[in-house]
C-alpha cells in the first residue's frame, strides 16, 4: 500500500512535469505570432485540454491516495483486532488453569 501511494504520487508528479513543460512551450508559441489565424483558436482548445487531463489526474491521484489511506486504515484494525482475540484467548486459557 505504501509502494501504491508512492507510485501514485509518481504519476501525478510527472503528469505535473509534462503540464508545465506544455505550459512553457505554449508560452514560447504565443511569444511568436502564429501564421494561421486558426492557430490562436487551436493552442487554447489544447490548453483546455491539458487543464482537464491535469484536473482529472489530480482527482485519480487524490482518489488513490485515499483509497490507500482506508486500506492501511483497515489492515491496522484487522491487526489490532486480531492482538485483542489473542489477548483474550490467553486470558480465558489462564483462568481455565486456575479453575483447574
Amino acid at each position: 500500500s505504501e509502494r501504491d501511494s508512492a507510485l501514485a504520487t509518481l504519476a501525478v508528479s510527472s503528469v505535473l512535469n509534462d503540464h508545465q513543460i506544455m505550459q512553457e512551450q505554449l508560452a514560447k508559441s504565443k511569444s511568436h505570432k502564429p501564421p494561421v489565424g486558426g492557430m490562436n483558436r487551436q493552442s487554447s482548445m489544447q490548453q483546455s485540454s491539458d487543464e482537464e487531463m491535469l484536473a482529472l489526474c489530480k482527482q485519480l491521484g487524490s482518489e488513490i491516495a485515499a483509497r490507500t489511506s482506508a486500506e492501511l486504515e483497515v489492515n491496522r484494525l484487522k491487526e489490532q483486532l486480531e492482538l485483542e482475540r489473542k489477548i483474550a484467548h490467553a486470558k480465558e486459557a489462564e483462568l481455565l488453569d486456575q479453575i483447574s
